[in-house]
């Protein structure tokens, strides 16, 4: 994996900050998970229950970063097809951003104003972003990592995409679906540190908020 020129150096704003939830365990943040780790396992379980059996993931690299504005998951999955397929490797990109608020290692409080996508490779290259017209979606249950992202359903529509693109070819066209500004729209949200060009040449490193 290549160096990220673009990434700043320097710590996050809340340096070596973990957050317990209550049913996935203890997260820490610019640490990377493996498929052993209850983290991990709680990836496979989703991504699993998500794909509904078109993908099944056997393997599973994920990090999360998280400071007071921002919480950032990559995941690197290696997928076992069905039908004798074989296996295929797939990564993404997600983030929440708002105001978030910790007390004694958990989330304390969380209030979403957007939240967005980016998946380089794949059946479709593309990414999106979302966000909500009024002052954003707030967690009731923020203890519980399930209900954190339950709670963001209703701010992923049609009516709230802001940014997006999709390229089902393959080919860099980016010309199958546009929203907004596109792809420029996707990557210079959040100041370019998120989804900036070519982060997927070094996914797990840290610092990226």
């Amino acid at each position: 994996m290549g160096k990220n020129k673009q990434r700043k150096s320097g710590k996050d704003k809340i340096t070596g900050l973990s957050v317990t939830f209550s049913d996935i365990g203890t997260i820490k943040s610019d640490v990377v998970y493996g498929t052993d780790s209850e983290v991990g396992r709680h990836s496979i379980e989703s991504y699993n229950s998500y794909m509904q059996g078109m993908r099944k993931a056997v393997d599973v690299r994920v990090e999360f970063e998280f400071n007071d504005t921002y919480m950032v998951r990559t995941m690197w999955i290696k997928n076992e097809q069905p039908d004798n397929q074989g296996r295929t490797e797939g990564l993404t990109r997600t983030f929440e951003s708002g105001r978030f608020s910790y007390e004694n290692g958990r989330l304390k409080k969380a209030v979403v104003q957007s939240m967005g996508q980016n998946w380089p490779d794949g059946d479709g290259p593309g990414g999106i972003i979302y966000t909500h017209p009024g002052q954003g979606i707030t967690i009731n249950n923020p203890k519980s990592f399930t209900s954190y992202g339950l709670a963001l359903s209703p701010l992923a529509t049609v009516a709230n995409k802001t940014h997006g693109y999709l390229d089902f070819g393959m080919d860099g066209s980016n010309d199958d679906e546009i929203v907004g500004l596109g792809e420029s729209g996707v990557r210079s949200f959040g100041g370019g540190k998120i989804f900036y060009k070519g982060w997927e040449a070094n996914p797990l490193a840290s610092n990226l908020i």
